[in-house]
């Protein structure tokens, strides 16, 4: 059985087929879509200050209802729970509706990879709404450009800054950090070493840490104003980090930027973001001068573009095998576009909702990995048997819903192209009920793989 290009380039590097929607039929589409403007791109986005108005008004309602002894759900306090709902569901939705609906698979999925490299687990009432909010503020934009920027952008995102804790550290020396007897938090600092750039085991000492901790004081996140430099909680002086000294006697905003510029800059942190896109995409054992070539083609600061057009321009990234699993949230995308299913809008939120639930049987709930390493690349993780007990549920439920009046045959064809083998040709027409065909593709192997 031969594979064309452009069934790899639907599968491997996209969200799969969609009814309507011509594919890409190699690597010359797929970063075609990275030059044009991004259609999903969204506007009317609420603010952190709002977002904080909301999760204000809620624990006020809280503290109100314990006060006043009152026994149930308050109205205050439903009130409350629905305003901050309006903005947080259809925030999270946006992880499931743009790949969905997007032509650009190929942006849609690198958005997602980004989000995993730059985890925020969004549990809590704030980070269940900032978390996502950070993908379309500060991931979504740099994509297609440099990594620097988006690095800068990510570091110092209203998400991250609460999700590790920044909010909580002061310069010991500070002023504010005297006055208070608080101390220096080295979470941030810790994590963008060790996973967001040079890698675990990269060249940096626990004094490197504790250093860039102290650059990163004075970041913080007021609720009338966002994120802002405190300079009273910023570490006074120079701060020497991997070598090289940054900031002078006054704590400067600019002196953290500058370091994560020269992080961006780095070969190892090339080299470690090389291989995680190699792995993502195609191989969890990789080729090593696969990973050589788009580490290569790096650049100053990391010129993404670039480094995805060396990930697609090598024979590894176009075998026929497809050897990745995909990923409970990549697989549920891939259904739904299969069916179509959000091609009417006033549906689209009830079932991104639908999903969420489906996706914490499949073993992936929405922007909740484990920790900040975010989601593990094995196959052996995803395909377990209560992850596919799950995978069988949700196909069940659209193939039911959307698939009663609907051909298998060429629900097959439509979905898998030339990637579908005879015996499951064979097997989805021999299915006795329509909808039971279609759950024979959407649970194929090959429809589980990338």
């Amino acid at each position: 059985m031969s594979i064309s290009t452009a069934t790899i380039a639907a599968l491997r590097y996209g969200y799969g087929f969609r009814p309507g929607e011509t594919p890409p039929s190699g690597a010359a589409d797929l970063t075609a879509q990275l030059e044009a403007a991004d259609p999903m791109s969204a506007g009317g986005l609420p603010s952190v200050v709002h977002v904080y108005e909301l999760i204000r008004a809620r624990r006020d309602a809280v503290r109100a209802k314990v006060e006043d002894g009152e026994k149930g759900m308050s109205d205050a306090l439903k009130a409350a729970n629905q305003a901050v709902a309006e903005v947080r569901l259809p925030l999270q939705a946006r992880r499931i509706v743009p790949p969905v609906m997007s032509p650009q698979g190929f942006r849609e999925r690198l958005i997602s990879f980004w989000a995993d490299h730059f985890t925020v687990i969004s549990k809590g009432v704030n980070l269940a709404t900032l978390g996502p909010l950070m993908v379309e503020n500060s991931i979504r934009p740099h994509v297609a450009g440099k990594f620097d920027e988006m690095l800068i952008a990510c570091t110092l995102d209203p998400a991250m800054i609460i999700y590790l804790d920044q909010n909580v550290s002061y310069g010991p020396e500070s002023v504010a950090g005297r006055r208070n007897n608080r101390g220096l938090n080295e979470n941030l600092a810790r994590e963008v070493l060790e996973l967001h750039t040079l890698g675990v085991g990269g060249s940096y000492t626990q004094e490197d840490v504790v250093q860039f901790a102290e650059l990163l004081t004075g970041y913080t996140v007021n609720p009338e104003r966002g994120v802002l430099f405190a300079g009273n909680r910023a570490e006074p002086g120079a701060e020497t980090v991997l070598g090289a000294s940054y900031g002078g006697k006054k704590a400067n905003p600019e002196d953290a930027k500058d370091f994560l510029r020269d992080l961006a800059r780095k070969p190892e942190t090339a080299r470690h973001i090389a291989r995680k896109l190699v792995v993502h995409f195609v191989s969890d054992t990789p080729d090593e001068g696969h990973v050589a070539q788009v580490a290569e083609a790096w650049g100053d600061g990391g010129d993404l573009k670039a480094v995805y057009a060396a990930l697609l321009d090598h024979e590894q990234a176009w075998k026929p095998e497809f050897t990745k699993a995909r990923q409970p949230l990549d697989y549920s995308i891939a259904c739904l576009r299969a069916f179509d299913a959000m091609s009417f809008e006033k549906q689209r939120m009830r079932l991104a909702q639908q999903t969420k639930r489906h996706l914490i049987l499949m073993g992936q709930p929405l922007m909740q990995p484990g920790g900040p390493n975010g989601w593990p690349e094995e196959v052996d993780a995803w395909i377990t048997p209560q992850g596919l007990a799950g995978r069988i549920r949700f196909a069940k439920f659209l193939s039911q819903r959307f698939g009663r009046k609907t051909d298998p045959r060429e629900f097959l064809e439509a979905t898998l192209g030339d990637a579908a083998d005879d015996k499951l040709t064979f097997a989805v027409s021999a299915a006795e009920q329509k909808w039971e065909g279609i759950s024979l593709t959407l649970l194929s192997p090959v429809f589980n793989r990338r």
